[in-house]
């Protein structure tokens, strides 16, 4: 019996040696896949969104100006409204651009369309919300319209340090030619109310 029972655990032992892959099934792999972006793509993706970004810091002036007008009361509310209906025009024309300047590598168009598309919607809903507040005061406040702008903001300056990370060195397209930007303008206009 004793010998009966030494030898089942054995045969246990054995087997239980023997199941498995020798690499272990639950070991991660030891080679990672890495996507590279070559120079040249990186390169030409940073000029291609440089050249939309004087349009875009027009934008965020002329939202800026607008907002300003209209706490101020210096502008009838009718052409408030007008004006920023021709902004909406604008960000419309930008986001055609920003789609026309999608680029083939799949990181960079992952960051394109999670980051800069993205700050563009954002800034057309704000710019939306401001006009829906001109035309039914009351129906939106302050901070809904400064939310829209702030997270555009947010998402170009995460444009930025995301493409400085994957380049390796830091991007700022708001640097005004030479180098020392600091970033995009604030977006808060505190001074309008519904």
């Amino acid at each position: 019996m004793k010998k009966l029972t030494t030898m089942l655990l054995c045969c246990l032992a054995v087997q239980a040696c023997g199941e498995g892959s020798p690499t272990g099934v639950d070991e991660p792999p030891t080679l990672v896949v890495t996507e590279y972006v070559t120079l040249q793509e990186f390169d030409g993706y940073i000029a291609d969104v440089q050249g939309t970004i004087p349009n875009v810091n027009l934008m965020i002036g002329e939202f800026g100006s607008i907002a300003g007008e209209f706490a101020a009361g210096f502008i009838p509310v009718y052409w408030i409204g007008e004006y920023t209906k021709n902004l909406l025009r604008r960000v419309d024309d930008i986001q055609g651009r920003a789609r026309e300047i999608r680029p083939a590598h799949p990181e960079l168009l992952k960051l394109h369309l999670e980051e800069y598309e993205a700050s563009l919607e954002d800034f057309h809903a704000g710019f939306t919300l401001f006009v829906q507040g001109i035309e039914q005061p009351g129906s939106v406040t302050t901070e809904q319209v400064n939310d829209k702008i702030v997270e555009g903001n947010v998402h170009l300056i995460r444009l930025q340090i995301l493409l400085g990370d994957l380049g390796g060195r830091p991007i700022d397209f708001f640097a005004p030619q030479g180098g020392g930007g600091n970033g995009p303008p604030n977006g808060e206009f505190d001074g309008f109310g519904f």
